[in-house]
C-alpha cells in the first residue's frame, strides 16, 4: 500500500513490528519491574535471562528501563509465554518463585 501522505523517500525514524499469535491459542505477557537508586541493572538482566532459559521459560523477552518522576532508576522486563500453563511452569522451577510472588 503506498504511503500518500508521506513526503517522497521518507524513512521511519525506527523499524515497527507488529505481533502474530495465530500459532498461539492463549499467549501469556508478564511484566516484572525492579527499581533501584542506580541505573545499573547489568546483574538483574543477567540473573533472569539465566531463569528464563529452565523449563517452561519465555519465548521471548523485551526489556525497557526509565526514569521515574523521582528520579528513580526502573528496569522492565516484558516476558512472553505461550501459555499461562507454561508461565506457571517457569515460575515454579525458576528458583524466583518467593520474589516473584512478593
Amino acid at each position: 500500500m503506498p504511503r500518500n501522505n508521506m513526503p517522497a523517500n521518507w524513512e521511519a525514524p525506527y523499524p515497527s513490528w507488529s505481533a502474530d499469535f495465530a500459532d498461539i491459542s492463549a499467549p501469556c505477557l508478564i511484566l516484572y519491574g525492579v527499581q533501584s537508586g542506580t541505573a545499573d541493572f547489568t546483574t538483574f538482566r543477567a540473573l533472569f535471562h539465566e531463569a528464563a532459559k529452565r523449563p517452561g521459560g519465555p519465548v521471548h523477552c523485551e526489556y525497557g528501563r526509565f526514569t521515574d518522576t523521582e528520579g528513580l532508576a526502573n528496569f522492565v522486563i516484558m516476558a512472553y509465554w505461550r501459555s499461562s500453563t507454561d508461565h506457571e511452569r517457569w515460575r515454579v522451577s525458576s528458583g524466583w518463585q518467593d520474589w516473584l510472588d512478593n
